[in-house]
C-alpha cells in the first residue's frame, strides 16, 4: 500500500474519529452542566463536533479516488464499491455549512432550527454504524493496517411521570457498541 492510503489509515481517520467521539464525549458529560464557564470550551466542541462529522460523512459518499490525491474515500481501502448506509443528507449539511463551517446572513438568529444535541446523538450512531460496515468491508492489504474502533456507549437517564403520576425512569443508548457508558445531560 502505498504512503498516502497507509497515512489516512493510520493517522488521518482515527484522528477524525477520535474528535468526533472526544467532541460529543464532552457535550454530553453531565458534569458540565451548571458551568457557565464552560461554555466556550462546549461551543468549540459542538463545533469540533460537526466539522468532523461532515468530513467522515464525505469520505464514507466519496467514490474511489485512485489517483491518491485529493479527498481521500473509504472505498479507496475496500473491495465493494457500492454505497454505505450512511450519510449525512443534504438537510443536515446544509445546516452544518449554514451554522458552523461559513459565516452566512442566513444562520437561525434563536435556537429554532438550529443544530442541537438531538442531531448529535442520531450522527454519532450513524457514523458509528457506517465505521463498522467500513471496517467489515477492508480489503485485505487495509484491514492489516486498521485498527478496529471500538467507540464509547453513552446511556441517557431521564424520569418522567406518567399518566398515573409514576416516575419512570427511561435509557437511551446511544453508539450501539460495547465500551464505557456515560450519561447525557439535557439540553
Amino acid at each position: 500500500m502505498d504512503p498516502a492510503h497507509k497515512m489516512i489509515l493510520e493517522r488521518d481517520l482515527p484522528y477524525e474519529l477520535d474528535m468526533l467521539e472526544r467532541a460529543f464525549q464532552f457535550i454530553v458529560q453531565d458534569e458540565l452542566a451548571d458551568h457557565p464557564e464552560i461554555i466556550f470550551f462546549r461551543d468549540m466542541a459542538f463545533e469540533t463536533f460537526w466539522v468532523h462529522a461532515r468530513n467522515v460523512s464525505e469520505f464514507m459518499a466519496q467514490p474511489r479516488n485512485v489517483n491518491a490525491t485529493g479527498v481521500a474515500a473509504a472505498r479507496d481501502f475496500t473491495e465493494e464499491q457500492s454505497d454505505m448506509r450512511y450519510k449525512l443528507d443534504e438537510r443536515l449539511i446544509n445546516k452544518i455549512n449554514d451554522q458552523i463551517t461559513h459565516l452566512r446572513y442566513e444562520r437561525p438568529p434563536n435556537d429554532s432550527g438550529k443544530l442541537n444535541t438531538h442531531d448529535m446523538e442520531r450522527v454519532y450512531a450513524a457514523l458509528n454504524s457506517v465505521v463498522k460496515e467500513f471496517e467489515t468491508r477492508l480489503s485485505t492489504d487495509a484491514r492489516d493496517l486498521w485498527e478496529q474502533r471500538e467507540p464509547k456507549q453513552y446511556v441517557r437517564e431521564s424520569t418522567a411521570l406518567n399518566t398515573t403520576n409514576e416516575t419512570t425512569s427511561v435509557k437511551t443508548t446511544i453508539g450501539g457498541f460495547p465500551g464505557m457508558t456515560g450519561t447525557f445531560r439535557k439540553a
